[in-house]
């Protein structure tokens, strides 16, 4: 199969863009009609899928000419520090940073690590995760180092230290508890001495098995994350800006205009500690190839897992905020036990139209099958429409997100909601997840414990253990965009 071009794709994209130009015009005073919307659901989907493809076509082509371009001779090398890609010289060894120039200039010496991060990321790194598109994956980091690396490079040296051969066959060796030779043992000082996580006695997770760096989770669980405003930061502390409506308003001539400024707030967000234990035999510590087929699977599950519960339900102590604690705005329902198409339009109505266009509906499956009922006239909904089937029967798909929407609503799964129907209970969140962030402080820690023992007999086991821990935070930004649904 041909790999598809630029040109092509940029062709492509005109096309599907007309295509939702087209739909929208000709139903501009009137709802799509269900074939309508499963396509206008369809070439959206397609329209992002190609914007994706397009800029890793361009990325691809700007590689390749980078390859192609030489110097001519070492007088013009100079010339080309601040742009390393045509020096031939450093590309057989990235990860050689005793030859990065050393300059005043913090952001000369970020450029030439940022090169070499680059270049690792599009030559050497090979995502571990099964679930990893590996293009797609190097375009996210790629895109994370355009937007949130610091002037002197800290992401990119983070990337380049924790990436070399020689770090991954020295971290092995640490996790198996085998002796490590000189030039291992000064892999792993300088990975410590360059970590984004302060690490006092661990080491870095190597780049490609490391969650905080690339989330490659399926959403099986943890869906939030499709939805939400997902930040990488490179510090402790997330400090956003949030702002009101802006107003407008006619004038008559010549009279002066009112002050329709947005009133400006700031959202604090901490990164909180995470941690996840992994016991293994001493046997499989000795073969790390087998370990580290492993650890990207169970790190990223061991993520989930916890994520799944903490970003729908958190406290926000020592934790993070989750989606419901945030969305404080509850309308509640007329049901103690259940709900009711009054209940569900009514709920729909609550939510501010300025919020609507991007908002979602996170439930679960018992919550979905309800909704299902009153479509069906098991209680009286039917020919409702409340449930839209728009692609095939309403069930859960691999990231979470039903097949079908909620009032035109996007609606996905979420384990930690609710399911049970009495009094009290919130049952659902109705609202625009962008204005739900979750912050992720790049960089994941691994400690080894040598030895694990028996609790009954304080005999070694013939295990070791990895303890990993992370950062994180999450917080609604505005709770005015969320309709929580209790029950009455």
């Amino acid at each position: 199969m041909a790999t598809p071009t630029v040109t092509g794709l940029e062709n492509e994209l005109k096309l599907l863009l007309e295509d939702v130009e087209r739909m929208q015009s000709d139903h501009a005073d009137s709802e799509f009609p269900p074939e309508v919307a499963a396509l206008w659901d369809h070439t959206n989907r397609k329209i992002e899928e190609t914007k994706k493809q397009l800029e890793l076509a361009r990325r691809r082509e700007r590689m390749e000419e980078l390859q192609r371009s030489t110097p001519v001779n070492h007088e013009n090398e100079g010339t080309l520090a601040h742009f390393q890609v045509g020096n031939s010289q450093w590309r057989e060894d990235p990860y050689n940073v005793s030859n990065i120039e050393r300059s005043f200039d913090p952001e000369k010496e970020g450029q030439q690590f940022r090169d070499r991060a680059k270049l690792v990321l599009e030559r050497d790194i090979n995502f571990q995760h099964p679930g990893a598109k590996p293009d797609e994956a190097k375009h996210e980091v790629t895109s994370m180092l355009e937007a949130i690396d610091s002037k002197d490079g800290n992401l990119s040296r983070h990337i380049v230290v924790n990436s070399s051969p020689l770090y991954k066959r020295a971290i092995g060796k640490y996790i198996g508890g085998d002796f490590l030779s000189e030039e291992e043992g000064n892999a792993l000082r300088l990975s410590r001495a360059l970590s984004l996580t302060s690490a006092a006695g661990g080491y870095a997770v190597p780049v490609e098995l490391d969650p905080t760096v690339l989330p490659t989770s399926n959403l099986a669980i943890n869906p939030i994350r499709e939805f939400a405003n997902v930040r990488q930061v490179t510090v402790d502390t997330f400090n956003g800006v949030t702002a009101g409506a802006v107003t407008a308003a006619y004038q008559a001539e010549a009279t002066p205009t009112t002050d329709s400024s947005p009133t400006l707030g700031q959202i604090v967000i901490s990164t909180e500690r995470a941690s996840s234990f992994i016991p293994f035999s001493i046997e499989i510590g000795q073969d790390w190839g087998s370990l580290q087929s492993e650890m990207a699977r169970l790190l990223s599950d061991a993520k989930d897992v916890l994520e799944a519960t903490k970003f729908t339900l958190g406290s926000g102590s020592n934790e993070p905020f989750g989606v419901v604690t945030g969305a404080t705005t509850v309308f509640t329902g007329s049901s103690a036990t259940g709900v009711t198409l009054t209940d569900l339009m009514n709920w729909d109505e609550a939510l501010p139209p300025r919020f609507q266009p991007g908002a979602a509906v996170m439930i679960s499956k018992a919550m979905a099958n309800r909704i299902r009922r009153l479509d069906a006239g098991v209680t009286g909904g039917a020919g409702s429409a409340v449930w839209i089937q728009t692609l095939a029967q309403p069930v859960a798909t691999n990231t979470g997100r039903f097949s079908a929407q909620f009032l035109g609503y996007p609606a996905f799964q979420n384990t930690a909601m609710s399911s049970t129907f009495t009094t009290g209970q919130l049952v659902g969140v109705l609202g625009d997840f962008s204005y739900y962030y979750i912050i992720d402080r790049i960089g994941m820690t691994i400690e080894t414990i040598p030895h694990l023992f028996d609790v009954t007999n304080n005999q070694p086991t013939g295990q070791r253990g990895l303890y990993c821990y992370w950062r994180n935070g999450a917080k609604v930004a505005d709770a005015a965009a969320f309709r929580t649904l209790k029950l009455g």
